[in-house]
């Protein structure tokens, strides 16, 4: 059947994935929120008044927006508006995350797979849910970077360059999307122009990575500087003692199991957009073993929409359920 990139949305699929977002938010609420509800409402709090300790400080979109959600339901539910606001977002951000991915997928495979693929990550969102108790902005960051993807895959760039800085906001890893721009169209024009295609294309990109720094540079002056929570001696440390070098790697590889081995088979199959954004892949990893502890396994929720795109490219010999290019058409088996 054809499969332009101009068709519907399906409804069905679409609360299908709401409703799985729900369940997985009700579990989220059971492991996280209950688990320590002062310390969350203290840390939310730091934020807005500007005295969290860095990063999450400068990580403002998510707590400014339910706040204003809390001040609203003040009047309706007294006494439980900040549990009713975390636990709206908490849903909305979860369906938002799987409706982004399933749109991106759409971009690629055919409504049943791009489906498949969203669930797949939904199937993996459980063994995330620990080791913190207020990380709001885990919840949206897939959705974001999928989003990201969406609008690269379709030159949006006027959309880009309205999702970068809210995407800033919320995480300083929003520096991926403006990567993945650069990245994917480098690899549309490496063998087909000359020099002066890619000093272009990264006059293009120029303007996005400016933006995130703009926003990454602009919080930390208007909001101060502080130190890391943890130094990155103190990571280390944590990360490489034996027990906990044997705890990432069990989590690591529960996360997406057989994936880690489809996702690399399917590299070599893929189209080069899927490749060459793909290699942003690496680098957020590098960024995370550096900053951050190795067993909290939610930091790898970005790659969702690249890892499980990937993996779908491991398929049967002459089957095709894919586009080729940026702006190619795709078909569906």
């Amino acid at each position: 059947m054809a499969n332009d990139r101009t068709r519907k949305l399906r409804w069905e699929h679409i609360a299908l994935l709401v409703s799985v977002a729900w369940s997985l938010a009700y579990q989220y609420y059971v492991r996280v929120d209950c688990s320590a509800p002062s310390a969350m409402l203290q840390l939310h709090n730091e934020i807005l008044s500007g005295t969290a300790p860095s990063p999450y400080r400068y990580r403002v979109l998510v707590p400014f927006l339910v706040d204003q959600v809390k001040t609203i339901l003040h009047f309706l539910v007294p006494g439980r508006e900040f549990t009713m606001a975390y636990r709206g977002y908490e849903v909305a951000a979860l369906s938002f995350t799987l409706i982004a991915l399933y749109t991106y997928f759409r971009d690629w495979f055919s409504d049943d797979r791009a489906l498949l693929g969203s669930l797949i990550a939904a199937a993996t969102m459980g063994l995330v849910f620990q080791d913190h108790y207020l990380q709001p902005w885990s919840l949206i960051e897939p959705g974001v970077l999928a989003l990201g993807l969406h609008l690269v895959c379709h030159d949006k760039r006027l959309l880009l360059a309205v999702l970068i800085p809210l995407a800033a906001m919320n995480r300083e890893t929003a520096v991926m999307i403006p990567l993945a721009y650069a990245a994917a169209h480098l690899a549309e024009e490496w063998r087909q122009t000359g020099v002066g295609a890619k000093i272009k294309v990264l006059l293009r990109a120029g303007p996005y990575f400016v933006e995130w720094a703009a926003v990454f540079y602009g919080l930390r002056l208007v909001r101060g500087s502080t130190p890391q929570i943890d130094s990155m001696q103190y990571l280390w440390s944590l990360n490489t003692q034996p027990g906990n070098v044997s705890l990432s790697m069990g989590r690591i590889t529960m996360f997406l199991g057989v994936l880690w081995v489809f996702a690399f088979l399917g590299f070599w199959e893929s189209p080069k957009f899927i490749q060459a954004t793909g290699l942003i892949a690496p680098v957020y990893v590098g960024l995370t073993l550096v900053f951050a502890l190795w067993w909290e396994v939610r930091l790898l929720m970005p790659l969702y929409a690249v890892q499980v795109s990937v993996c779908a490219f491991r398929r049967r010999k002459g089957s095709q359920s894919y586009k080729t290019s940026l702006s190619g058409p795709s078909s569906t088996s």
